[in-house]
């Protein structure tokens, strides 16, 4: 899908949540509160409303990195070579190998049986010395096992092959083709876990008339003009048989900048019979750019006894 085409879905989207939040907003003859009364309340409200964000609209919350384990893509190498075997047979010397998750260099790891455990090699394109080896990969104390020895060469290759001292990078969850493309799962020890956790994070700083509008795209998908757009959260069973919330990794998350709003220049805006709505003007900017001052309007609405966000702040 078009990047372009799903900033103006999303765009599209919370200006409806916007008109939504308007008007489901319940009417009174009575007047608004004067700014004093819910200053501290909207505060609370910005300074809460940055975590929110960053959750629905932008990078959301941590996950797994999306590895397999290299172990599940072992291969065999038919060496050619007849060894007896301790049943007195002779057999054909096989290698059993995978490429570790290595991002920096290329590291194989192998070994001749499945009772033994892999050692590993770095593959190289250009011949290395033992005190270069060393240097890269020095040996832990305690390990006496011989290191260093070239195991194999090729100059018309530009393949040369050390034994080396590794520990490989252990990862918490290892994906399969049976975890659903596209997306990450978010970590157990994440802050929120599930849609009902994101749903109230959510509702403690945004109205409902303004959540609910959005909840479709965040945890249903939408469609629009052709173009679909799947939902940035949902909760599955994993391969390993947890059941995990999934998070979009194709979603591309929108600036949400921590904004720096100027209090002292907060005023109610726009006044009107409706004590349940306020709009409030203020001036703002970003730090990434903080000779752009701008005015913005925050519409806040009372729901279930307090006030709440009826628009986002970034």
């Amino acid at each position: 899908m078009k990047s372009g085409m799903i900033k103006r879905i999303i765009l599209l989207i919370l200006a409806v949540a916007l008109l939504i939040g308007s008007i489901f907003i319940i009417r009174s003859c009575s007047a608004p509160p004067d700014y004093e009364d819910i200053e501290a309340r909207f505060r609370q409200l910005i300074e809460d409303s940055y975590e929110v964000n960053v959750v629905l609209f932008g990078e959301g919350l941590p996950t797994y990195p999306h590895v397999s384990d290299p172990k599940s893509s072992t291969e065999v190498i038919h060496t050619g070579e007849y060894v007896t075997s301790a049943d007195g047979k002779e057999k054909e010397r096989l290698v059993y190998y995978y490429y570790t998750l290595d991002e920096e260099n290329t590291v194989v790891a192998y070994r001749d049986s499945y009772l033994e455990d892999f050692a590993y090699a770095l593959v190289v394109k250009a011949p290395m010395s033992a005190d270069e080896l060393k240097a890269e990969f020095p040996v832990k104390d305690g390990d006496n096992a011989a290191y260093y020895e070239e195991i194999y060469s090729s100059e018309s290759e530009k393949r040369y092959c050390y034994t080396i001292p590794y520990e490989e990078a252990h990862y918490d969850f290892y994906y399969t083709s049976a975890d659903a493309a596209g997306y990450d799962y978010v970590r157990l020890d994440a802050k929120y876990r599930t849609v009902d956790d994101i749903k109230k994070l959510a509702e403690s700083v945004y109205s409902l008339s303004y959540t609910t509008s959005i909840y479709t795209t965040l945890f249903d998908g939408v469609s629009s003009g052709g173009v679909v757009m799947p939902p940035k959260f949902f909760e599955t069973t994993a391969s390993n048989g947890s059941f995990l919330l999934a998070q979009s990794n194709t979603y591309e998350a929108m600036n949400v900048e921590k904004r720096v709003f100027l209090f002292e220049t907060a005023k109610i805006n726009k006044l009107s019979s409706n004590k349940k709505l306020v709009r409030i003007s203020i001036n703002s900017y970003l730090p990434s750019n903080p000779d752009k001052i701008v005015e913005s309007e925050i519409t806040i609405v009372y729901e279930n006894g307090d006030w709440y966000l009826n628009n986002p702040t970034f």
